[in-house]
């Protein structure tokens, strides 16, 4: 048959296309201490599962839980996972023949007497077609399987890309709950002051009418009360404003957020400690960055495939006829097989420029990721140091307070025996009530110390469920 040499080229075509153009992925080298310059506590399997729950709170698991739900950033991330899913589709869709089907019908007149006598002799002529065809770009040196393997890279970045939201997200969500308790703890120690130094004050107002203290123990008297009253409105805004953000992270309107336990009340999560060498395959952004490598990498093969020649097959089965009756008869079958090759000869360096830019982006990409890595560990060590030193800082401003509260209860006494005056009281109590503050924002301090340790070490992302349908109107 004369047909059997162009079935041929398919066969031959479809043996080649194993071969692959491009340098194949190699991890790139990037920095591996022996250890964090601070070691302490347990093992790395505290850092599994839902770590936040070490805090006791059933309340900031909730809050969590509704965060990976409703928050928008998380469900962009998760769109963007679908986008990537697509273009992935589209390319992998080259790597296959490409089959189509056409019916169609058309009336034309082609008059070979025009400009003779006989003009108008020939009549209109119908024809009509049902064909199918198929189409088919080989991939001989792997231009499309380089392509697909840069897309599904990109599918598992946007992947890791939506757990490194959700991290960031449980983190952040955690910081604001911690935040708003510190602030309540706050304001609960300045509205007590506040009645003590009003009762205070009341007395001395009493007292200065009938001349038993002097207008100077007075003033001091009214000092201690309004320094103490000034001290709310910047905690309420405060209070407003981390609710406001944190009802953001929720995907809800601005506005209250329920507490169900004091700052006291948390527990302090473990302290982990893990190798460095684990890092790199628990922190989603740094997988997310190597993902990018991988596919910048595939890129590079995917340009340097432009320089080699193409080959597209092509083939047509049906049948054409003049009369619908006689179409599907065998005499009315028509074929077509064809094989072209294009070969880039001169393109005045656009091939060039292609791969010129698709290495630069690789190594772009590699000084990426180990940029991030680098920024990891010391991100860790940082967190490490932290919550050392807030531990510490905690213990310590506690002692003090100790010491605080024993200073302003003799210095009262002293006070009420004619032993001392009234400014060594106002000193004892403004120092005990900014002590009072201190401890709390210390365990504040404290608490997110070990929250963005968590983050750093990309604990627990493996047991964050982010919601996988985002919640946005579908196109129909």
């Amino acid at each position: 048959m004369t047909h059997r040499p162009l079935f041929l080229v398919w066969v031959i075509a479809g043996a080649l296309s194993g071969c692959m153009v491009g340098p194949d992925y190699q991890k790139p080298e990037t920095a591996q201490p022996g250890s964090y310059r601070e070691h302490i506590g347990t093992s790395v399997t505290s850092l599994e599962g839902q770590w936040w729950q070490q805090f006791g709170s059933p309340t900031l698991s909730t809050l969590i839980e509704e965060s990976l739900k409703n928050n928008y950033d998380l469900r962009l991330a998760t769109e963007r996972i679908e986008q990537f899913r697509g273009r992935l589709e589209s390319i992998r869709s080259g790597l296959s023949p490409q089959i189509g089907a056409s019916l169609g019908a058309t009336r034309s007149r082609n008059d070979p007497f025009q400009g003779t006598a006989l003009e108008g002799l020939n009549r209109p002529s119908n024809r009509y077609q049902a064909a199918a065809s198929v189409s088919w770009e080989v991939d001989l040196w792997g231009k499309l399987r380089r392509q697909s393997e840069a897309a599904q890279a990109q599918v598992q970045g946007a992947e890791y890309a939506q757990r490194a939201v959700a991290l960031s997200l449980v983190s952040a969500v955690t910081e604001g709950y911690v935040n708003l308790l510190g602030i309540d703890a706050q304001l609960a120690i300045a509205q007590k002051t506040l009645k003590a130094r009003f009762d205070a004050l009341h007395i001395f107002e009493l007292r200065y009418t009938r001349g038993a203290v002097t207008q100077m123990e007075l003033s001091q008297a009214q000092n201690d009360y309004w320094a103490t009253k000034s001290v709310i409105p910047g905690l309420r805004t405060a209070l407003a404003q981390n609710e406001n953000a944190l009802s953001v992270l929720l995907g809800r309107e601005p506005g209250p957020i329920p507490r169900h336990e004091t700052i006291e009340q948390l527990k302090q999560p473990e302290v982990p400690a893990s190798l460095p060498a684990t890092l790199l395959s628990r922190r989603p952004d740094l997988l997310e960055a190597e993902q990018a490598v991988i596919a910048s990498n595939a890129q590079v093969g995917a340009a340097q495939a432009l320089y080699l020649p193409d080959l597209n097959l092509g083939g047509l089965l049906g049948f054409s006829s003049g009369h619908t009756n006689q179409l599907f008869d065998s005499a009315s079958k028509v074929w077509s097989l064809a094989a072209t090759i294009n070969q880039p000869i001169f393109t005045g360096g656009a091939i060039s420029g292609e791969v010129r830019q698709a290495k630069s982006a690789y190594r772009q990409s590699v000084l990426n990721y180990q940029g991030a890595v680098l920024s990891a560990l010391s991100d860790v060590n940082t967190a490490l140091v932290d919550s050392r030193e807030s531990r510490t800082r905690l213990s310590d401003v506690n002692n003090q307070l100790t010491a605080l509260q024993t200073y302003a209860g003799q210095a009262r006494r002293l006070y009420e025996g004619g032993y001392s005056t009234y400014l060594e009281v106002t000193t004892s109590e403004e120092k005990l009530f900014n002590g009072q503050l201190q401890s709390v924002q210390s365990r504040v301090d404290l608490m997110n110390s070990l929250n963005l340790l968590y983050k750093s070490l990309g604990g627990g992302w493996g047991g964050i469920t982010p919601v996988m349908q985002a919640k946005s109107d579908q196109p129909q």
